[in-house]
């Protein structure tokens, strides 16, 4: 797994990086677009703008694969995806999470500004 691109500073500060939860079950975020360009494979967060070239990697980021922590915990691939938001716990709720980020730099954006 390649790193593309860092992603957004401001949303890597506010979010941070993941750390793998024991008992949980992590799957694709919705926030991650899979596409292949010249016969190599990206994953590109459209939440945090971050983006991996896959090289190789022999997991499924197939929208309805599920892994547990086991799973993700024997893969440093894997565990790098959980970190950088990109395979989240099952039953987390996304669109809180992201109208939870707005609210809170549009508040640090107030500070900053006055």
């Amino acid at each position: 797994m390649k790193l593309i691109t860092e992603g957004d500073s401001l949303v890597k500060s506010v979010l941070g990086t993941k750390k793998v939860m024991p008992q949980a079950r992590y799957r694709r975020s919705d926030f991650v677009v899979q596409h292949t360009y010249r016969g190599k494979s990206y994953l590109f967060n459209t939440f945090t703008k971050k983006c991996y070239q896959m090289e190789g990697e022999a997991f499924d980021t197939a929208r309805d694969k599920r892994y547990t922590a086991d799973e993700v915990a024997d893969s440093a691939a894997l565990t790098e995806l959980v970190g950088s938001h990109f395979l989240v716990p099952e039953d987390k709720d996304e669109a809180e999470t992201y109208v939870s980020f707005c609210y809170i730099a549009r508040t640090l954006k107030l500070k900053q500004s006055g």
